[in-house]
C-alpha cells in the first residue's frame, strides 16, 4: 500500500510541478501588448437588488477616463430602492425587468436584454458589487483588443480584510482560479473568463446565438460563453493595475461555498478538452496533499519525498509570490502552503456537493 502511494505522490507532484513551470509562470514573463482605443465600449451590469452597492460603482463608471463609452444597467426585477438610484443618472440606458420567462435563467435573461441595447462595438462586463480601481480600467481592457482579437480577459480580486482567514482563503481560490484562466489562455488554451471582468466584441456574441446554449444553466453567463467561443488566438489578457476590478467577498462559510457550489457545476459543462486540463491539476493537488498526510502519520521520513515536498512547496512560495504581485494581490507568501493546503481539502467537499447539486439560483 504505502509503495503505491509512495508513486502516486510521485507522479502528483511531477503534475504539480509541470503545471506551475509551464503555465503559470508565464504570467510573470507575459508582456503587454497595447491596442489603439478606438473602439466604442458599453458596460453592461445586471443589477437585482443592489441600490447600495450600485450607489458606489456608478459614480466610479461614469468618472472612467475614455472617449467612447455607454453605461446599461439592467434593473432585473429589484424590490429594493435600484430604480429610485438608476433615476439620478440620466445618461445611463437603464432597462427594467418585471419578470423572467420560463426556462432561461435570470441573470443571463438580463445581460442579454442589455447586450441587445448596445451600441458599440465592445461590450465590457462586470457586477453590481464590484468597483474598477481605476478610472483608467476601461481603457486598460479596451487596450487588449489587438489585431485579432475577440475577447479579453481581465483579472478581479476580493478585497482583502486584515486578520480574517475565511477572507484569506476566499482570496486565495480566486487568485488560484484567476492564475488558471489566465495562464491557460497565454499558454493558448483559454477556457474562462469572470464577469467581473470580462469584455468581447457585440459581433461575437451575436454569432454565438448569446447564452442560448445554456440559458436554462445556473451560472456560467461568463466561463460557459468564453468556454464556446473562445480559440487559441482570438483572446487576450490584461495585467495592468489600472485595468483591475476589486470584489467584495462573502463573510461567512456558508456563503462562499454555495457561490463556488454554483461555479462549480457550471463547470461540468465545459467541453473535454479543458475538463480534463482543470481536473488533472485538481486531482494533482488533491493527492499531492493527501500523500504529505499519509506519509506525515505514519511517520514515513524519505529523504526523497521530504525534498519533493520541500521542492514543491518552494515553486509555489516563490512563483505565487511574484505572480500575486504582478496581479495586485497582497498575500503574504508564508501563508501560501497553508491557504494551499486548506483549499485542496475544501476542493474535495465542493466538488463532491457540486456533483450532487444543481439548485443554487442568482437571486
Amino acid at each position: 500500500m504505502t509503495l503505491i502511494i509512495f508513486y502516486v505522490f510521485i507522479a502528483a507532484t511531477a503534475v504539480q510541478l509541470f503545471y506551475f513551470l509551464f503555465f503559470f509562470v508565464r504570467i510573470l514573463f507575459a508582456r503587454p501588448v497595447i491596442a489603439s482605443c478606438n473602439k466604442g465600449v458599453s458596460v453592461v451590469v445586471a443589477a437585482h437588488n443592489e441600490y447600495k452597492n450600485l450607489i458606489k460603482l456608478i459614480p466610479a463608471l461614469l468618472n472612467q477616463d475614455y472617449p467612447d463609452f455607454e453605461i446599461i444597467i439592467t434593473n432585473d426585477r429589484s424590490t429594493d430602492k435600484t430604480l429610485e438610484v438608476l433615476d439620478h443618472y440620466p445618461t445611463i440606458k437603464v432597462i427594467t425587468i418585471n419578470s423572467t420567462p420560463k426556462g432561461i435563467n435570470p441573470k443571463k435573461y438580463a445581460l442579454t436584454k442589455a447586450i441587445e441595447c448596445a451600441t458599440k462595438e465592445v461590450i465590457l462586463l462586470t457586477d453590481a458589487d464590484c468597483l474598477p480601481l481605476s478610472n483608467r480600467w476601461i481603457k486598460s481592457m479596451a487596450e487588449g483588443f489587438t489585431e485579432g482579437k475577440e475577447i479579453v480577459l481581465g483579472y478581479s480580486p476580493y478585497e482583502e480584510q486584515p486578520y480574517d482567514f475565511l477572507n484569506e482563503l476566499i482570496r486565495y481560490e480566486t487568485f488560484y482560479t484567476g492564475v488558471q484562466y489566465l495562464s491557460f489562455a497565454l499558454a493558448g488554451f483559454p477556457y474562462m473568463g469572470v464577469g467581473r471582468n470580462l469584455a468581447y466584441k457585440k459581433e461575437l456574441f451575436v454569432k454565438n446565438n448569446g447564452f442560448k446554449s445554456h440559458e436554462g444553466i445556473t451560472g456560467g453567463d461568463d466561463d460557459l460563453l468564453i468556454n464556446e467561443v473562445a480559440t487559441k488566438t482570438n483572446v487576450g489578457v490584461v495585467f495592468s493595475p489600472q485595468s483591475r476590478v476589486v470584489s467584495y467577498p462573502k463573510d461567512t462559510y456558508k456563503g462562499w461555498i454555495s457561490q463556488k457550489t454554483r461555479h462549480l457545476s457550471a463547470g461540468r459543462h465545459y467541453k473535454f478538452k479543458n475538463k480534463v486540463l482543470i481536473g488533472v491539476l485538481a486531482v494533482s493537488l488533491v493527492l499531492f496533499y493527501l500523500g504529505t498526510v499519509y506519509f506525515s502519520i505514519n511517520n514515513y521520513s524519505s529523504p526523497f519525498i521530504i525534498t519533493l515536498f520541500l521542492f514543491r512547496t518552494s515553486v509555489l512560495i516563490c512563483s505565487f509570490a511574484f505572480i500575486s504581485r504582478k496581479l495586485g494581490d497582497n498575500f503574504n507568501p508564508l501563508l501560501f502552503p497553508v491557504l494551499d493546503f486548506v483549499y485542496a481539502i475544501n476542493y474535495i467537499f465542493l466538488g463532491i456537493r457540486a456533483l450532487r447539486k444543481n439548485d443554487n439560483k442568482w437571486m
